[in-house]
């Protein structure tokens, strides 16, 4: 199955088209995963995580919405809310992602496919495609997650307007423990604490790390338990689109 649209495999940065360095051919799906991956750094290393473990997360951080290259524009860009068969569509990413992740056999890869399986898992096992609760979701996809949502929310989206800072540090505040790992939200609100107005425009500018090897010390580089599990009915979050 081939994308339906370009992706951030095949429009890496550095090419035509830039301003401030950012590339303007490059589709939303991955300016998302960019500003998701430069959060993602910034929460693990105030996790207290060692270096190449904080180069390994934000490295798959980047790609774990990929898969959304495989759904309809349709349903993507769609202005309201999902009907139950869209949302299933919708839902589909996760998926998408790990099978074009985790086809090969590099460490680095696997490690993006099992965060782009799982970052939608939540802390309280209403998440999907598993249900997976708690220590069940691996390190890197539980940072992925509120990293993910916190720049959704931060940002306009085809179906919302970008939510003010003060609501999305309430939003993070409530779903301790819920929604979100309680350490990783703690984290990432005191990450958002001390962003710079212009945040966004620097994650799209940075330049993200690209380590040697992947590390072991917090997930496990081998396919994760549920790549093998057969798809269970999702428990949908409350947003209208995923984020």
């Amino acid at each position: 199955m081939k994308p339906l649209h370009s992706s951030a495999m095949d429009s890496p940065m550095g090419n035509a088209d830039r301003l401030n360095g950012i590339d303007l051919s490059t589709h939303e799906i991955d300016h998302h995963g960019l500003r998701t991956a430069w959060l993602v750094e910034r929460v693990a290393r105030t996790l207290g995580l060692d270096a190449a473990t904080v180069q390994s997360v934000t490295e798959a951080a980047n790609l774990h919405d990929v898969g959304k290259h495989f759904v309809e524009e349709a349903v993507l860009y769609k202005p309201g809310r999902l009907d139950a068969k869209e949302r299933r569509e919708m839902e589909m990413h996760v998926f998408f992602g790990a099978w074009s992740l985790t086809a090969s056999e590099t460490p680095q890869p696997r490690l993006a496919g099992q965060v782009a399986l799982l970052h939608h898992e939540w802390w309280n096992g209403t998440g999907y495609p598993f249900g997976l609760s708690g220590l069940e979701i691996p390190l890197a996809a539980r940072i992925t997650a509120v990293a993910d949502v916190f720049d959704a929310l931060s940002q306009e989206r085809c179906y919302k307007p970008a939510w003010p800072c003060d609501e999305v540090l309430a939003y993070l505040i409530a779903q301790r423990g819920r929604q979100f790992d309680p350490e990783c939200a703690e984290a990432m609100h005191e990450v958002a604490g001390r962003l710079p107005a212009n945040w966004a425009l620097q994650a799209l500018s940075a330049r993200l790390p690209r380590p040697e090897h992947a590390c072991a010390n917090v997930v496990s580089l081998l396919p994760h338990p549920a790549l093998n599990r057969r798809q269970s009915t999702p428990v949908s979050p409350g947003a209208s689109h995923c984020a």
